[in-house]
């Protein structure tokens, strides 16, 4: 409810404001972040947006260290191919074999779920916490791979040998192999 969001948001930026070490090192204006919080707390409508209300306290710390984890979250689940940023575009970098039809390395991610690229990777690098861009592109890069609660993954893709042109292709996910 309002009362404990409000609760919340208020006993960890405490904790950040009296325990955290490198406000020294941090540009940070931190002292502005308390109301912040508590404004989107108030008018949070449920515990994702909250979750996200905090991401956003803790990623103005600007530490990697640094991340909000749900207790209700579900287990990671990610299409069939990897995704990485290379050179300012989010590409394809490898793909499974026989679990990924139509898609190939260096195909260019137009958008996810319906998404344009670009406006979902700064909804995740807003509740990414890190020092370095190298760090929060790396972050970002898991958050925009892992597949949303139907465990399928829709991408529009541009493909590295036909350029100027698009498609849409639909992929089952599933727990990601362990190295």
């Amino acid at each position: 409810d309002r009362a404990t969001r409000l609760a919340a948001a208020s006993i960890a930026w405490n904790v950040f404001q009296h325990f955290y070490p490198y406000f020294d090192v941090v540009q940070t204006d931190w002292l502005a972040e308390l109301p912040k919080a508590l404004r989107t707390a108030a008018t949070d409508s449920g515990t994702d947006e909250f979750e996200r209300t905090l991401g956003r306290l803790v990623a103005a710390l600007k530490d990697g260290h640094g991340q909000v984890i749900s207790p209700r979250a579900k287990p990671r689940l990610a299409p069939p191919l990897t995704l990485d940023w290379v050179e300012g575009q989010f590409l394809v970098t490898r793909v499974q074999k026989g679990k990924s039809e139509g898609i190939a390395p260096g195909d260019r991610i137009l958008k996810i779920d319906g998404k344009p690229i670009d406006r979902a990777a700064a909804e995740a690098r807003e509740v990414i916490s890190g020092a370095t861009e190298q760090f929060v592109l790396w972050r970002s890069a898991s958050v925009l791979s892992t597949c949303n609660s139907t465990a399928r993954m829709t991408l529009e893709i541009e493909p590295f040998l036909y350029p100027g042109t698009s498609k849409t292709v639909d992929l089952a996910c599933v727990a990601p192999k362990m190295k």
